[in-house]
């Protein structure tokens, strides 16, 4: 056999055993959020590695007490959160070979209502989509979440753009510094997924809901991406905001096989409520076209404690059909009228 090719096989093989070997040892919360009334703030896991136990550190450490794998609020923590937003907490394991984490855990101040600006607030501010400044809009308006779509460039860096081209360019094989030198229709450069982050996670009212979109390059492509996109956020600590939706289903698990609590959502519409469960995707963002063939959608949704979305809604007869559903949100890109109408209803949830 030529050499060569048993080499590359080999690396590939070496490749694929560090991938599989990367999540045993990870440190992961169930949760990220805390309410001052509620001691609890979630779970401490390590993947693969059962029977663990686990201490708080760091000049955090008093706000917090373990309680078996459990971390739970301190009275001096309950007293802190609340004044305060945020904090970081090093979380660290019995087993030494078991790295420490350092995780934001953010006081749960997120909207409550049903708005989700898709590609931020764009088409009443003249904002480019998916630009910065939409986010920005968004955030300033007040909505539950604001969407966005992801793509990797050929030197791997994650930018925020709806199409697979940018100006003409592929995404996928274009360096970011190439594609970069084309600016926004308002001077922005294309914006990065870390760029979202760092802007998003400046506050703590309007969740980021990320859309991995599935690589023209093929699902080597996007499940590396899916990767890069969980790492990032890890590294950056805002597990807090974010939710991950996708067309793809396979990048959805792949995400769920890096942290299995991370929120995920499912857009395609063709996978029934028990499949979703049985996944452990936490929901379903639909075509809102198919919840109108299926009336009873929803409340099968919710009795399975499936999180509803529907895109992409912009006619206020339908916005207001969908809100006396209860559904739990609604993407649109009339985002203020949406807003505004869900304020003058009852809409208790």
């Amino acid at each position: 056999m030529n050499k060569s090719l048993v080499f590359l096989a080999l690396m590939a093989f070496c490749e694929t055993l560090s991938d599989a070997q990367s999540i045993p040892g990870t440190l992961l919360l169930t949760n990220y959020t805390v309410s001052p009334d509620e001691p609890v703030v979630g779970r401490v896991t390590v993947h693969n590695n059962e029977n663990q136990t686990f201490s708080v550190e760091g000049p955090n450490a008093t706000l917090f007490r373990m309680i078996g794998d459990e971390i739970h609020l301190s009275k001096k923590g309950r007293k802190y959160f609340r004044d305060s937003e945020r904090c970081e907490v090093i979380i660290s394991a019995r087993n030494k070979g078991i790295p420490r984490g350092t995780f934001t855990i953010v006081k749960n101040d997120f909207h409550t209502n049903p708005v989700v600006a898709h590609r931020g607030c764009w088409k009443n501010t003249g904002f480019p989509q998916n630009s910065l400044a939409a986010l920005e809009a968004a955030i300033a308006l007040g909505v539950y979440g604001s969407e966005f779509d992801i793509h990797m460039t050929s030197d791997s860096v994650l930018v925020v753009n709806h199409d697979p081209d940018f100006n003409g360019m592929s995404i996928a094989q274009n360096p970011y510094e190439v594609l970069s030198n084309q600016p926004l229709a308002n001077g922005e450069p294309l914006p990065t997924f870390e760029a979202f982050l760092k802007t998003g996670i400046s506050q703590q009212s309007t969740r980021l809901i990320a859309e991995l979109k599935p690589s023209p390059l093929g699902e080597a492509h996007s499940l590396k991406m899916a990767e890069k996109v969980i790492g990032t956020v890890r590294r950056m600590q805002a597990q807090a905001w974010m939710v991950y939706i996708s067309f793809d289903y396979n990048i959805l698990k792949k995400i769920l096989s890096l942290d299995p609590y991370a929120k995920t959502q499912y857009l395609n519409g063709n996978v029934s409520h028990e499949q979703l469960r049985a996944d452990g995707i936490d929901g379903a963002d639909y075509h809102y076209s198919l919840y109108l063939k299926d009336e009873q959608w929803i409340n099968k949704a919710h009795n399975l404690k499936l999180h509803v979305n529907a895109w992409t809604v912009n006619d206020p007869v339908l916005m207001e059909y969908f809100l006396t559903k209860r559904i739990d949100q609604i993407t649109t890109d009339e985002p203020e009228s949406l807003l505004d109408l869900f304020k003058t209803k009852d809409t208790t949830r």
